[in-house]
Parts: C-alpha cells; sequence; structure tokens
C-alpha cells in the first residue's frame, strides 16, 4: 500500500529534531545539522540550544563572524549560561577581538567559577598561547592544502572534534 502524496507524514517534535541534530553533528554531518536547527529555530525562535548549535557548526567551518551571531542571539534569550559566553569567547578570539573574548569569558566565569576548560582557555588569551587569527587560520589552510567551508554552501563532513554540548535550559514543548 502506498502512500499518496497528499497524506500528512506525522510530525517531528523539538525534541526529537534536536535529537537528530546532536547525532548529525556526533557523525560530522554539519549541513543535516543546520537543516534541522534552523526547522526548529524557524518554528521556536527562542530555542536557545539549536541557535547554540548552529553557532558552533559556524565555528566547526571557522566561520567565526557568523558564530558570534548565533551565540549573541542566544545569549540574548538566555544570559546565564557560561557555555553561551566560552563559545562566544572562543569565536572572537580568532576574529582578533581579544578584549572581547576575555569579557565573555570572565562572564562565563562569574556564572560557573569553577569551570576549568573556561578557565584554561582564558589563561591562555591573557598569556598570549591562545592566538587564532585569521591569518593563521589562513596559514594553515595552505599547509594542509584544505579549503576554507562556507556554513552557507558545503559544510565540512570530516571527522568531528570531540566538543561537549551542555544544553543551557530543558526543552518544553
Amino acid at each position: 500500500m502506498s502512500r499518496h502524496p497528499t497524506d500528512k507524514q506525522p510530525k517531528m517534535t523539538v525534541e526529537s529534531a534536536y535529537a537528530q541534530a546532536l547525532d548529525h553533528f556526533s557523525a560530522g554531518r554539519y549541513s543535516e545539522v543546520d537543516k534541522f536547527c534552523t526547522a526548529i529555530v524557524n518554528a521556536l525562535p527562542n530555542h536557545v540550544n539549536a541557535i547554540n548549535l548552529l553557532g558552533v557548526i559556524a565555528q566547526k567551518v571557522n566561520r567565526h563572524d557568523l558564530a558570534v551571531e548565533k551565540f549573541q542571539q542566544a545569549i540574548d534569550i538566555d544570559n546565564n549560561c557560561a557555555l553561551l559566553y566560552y563559545n562566544l569567547g572562543t569565536s572572537l578570539n580568532p576574529l582578533g577581538r581579544r578584549d572581547e573574548a576575555i569579557k565573555a569569558l570572565k562572564t562565563a566565569l562569574s556564572i560557573e567559577p569553577e569551570n576549568d576548560k573556561v578557565s584554561a582557555y582564558l589563561h591562555g588569551i591573557l598569556e598570549n598561547s591562545v592566538v587564532d587569527s585569521t591569518e593563521d587560520r589562513a596559514r594553515k589552510t595552505l599547509i594542509q592544502g584544505t579549503q576554507e567551508s562556507h556554513l552557507s554552501n558545503s559544510l565540512t563532513t570530516g571527522s568531528p572534534k570531540k566538543i561537549h554540548l551542555t544544553p543551557c535550559i530543558k526543552v518544553s514543548h
């Protein structure tokens, strides 16, 4: 028995869509993450976790300008999540916006004072050991013989780096 094209497909819940986005992220399928998270944000514009994940995939393809926009958008919704400020700081720094990165990381520490990951990154910036400027990224790209991806075009599907994605808020429907 085949389905008629006008038959309604069962609707996916936001929770299941976000879970699928995380599965795609873990598998390095960033274009799929983008599709799911964009659909979630279109349905629920204040879905902090989906907005954050859009920022993370922008980071992964070196689109720190877009990542900063997404993290700031998420912070505008939930300004009490250390993860968002950490992510913001780690995208501001490669853009050469060191002072803003330091401020974001200090805000993350004011929310979670015992966060060793944030402390280490902040310490690295303050000691000038964490510097990843646009020129440094370009040099690395040339050396590795890879092309920088653009989020709006083709997204990298290589093996993902391990990133801890702790949701900032519980999602309710």
